[in-house]
């Protein structure tokens, strides 16, 4: 893989911690009830680890030679706090994926 390829990968991911920081953000202003309070508080932590990531991938883009992304892919919307988490889940689950094939 040539190195403009790596960075438009690179971006894509960055795009995808966009996403996590927009969803997450309404998320923890959104999902409300006391089965959910302790998971809220999680994803608020959980928020800032995404904006070092994406602060992370952007440096890193920049030292490559590349132009960090600034679109944000669109946030699904989500009628209850379930649907919520499992939307987060999937994103999750979707960005380990993508940060294991950078890996190999």
């Amino acid at each position: 893989m040539d190195q403009q390829s790596f960075i438009a990968l690179l971006n894509e991911d960055l795009e995808s911690e966009y996403r996590s920081i927009v969803q997450y953000t309404q998320h923890t202003a959104t999902i409300s009830g006391p089965e959910y309070q302790s998971l809220v508080e999680e994803l608020k932590v959980h928020l800032h680890q995404e904006l070092d990531h994406a602060t992370t991938l952007a440096g890193q883009i920049a030292f490559l030679g590349g132009v960090p992304a600034v679109s944000v892919p669109e946030v699904p919307s989500v009628p209850d706090g379930a649907a919520a988490l499992r939307l987060d889940l999937e994103l999750e689950e979707t960005q380990l994926d993508r940060y294991r094939e950078r890996v190999a």
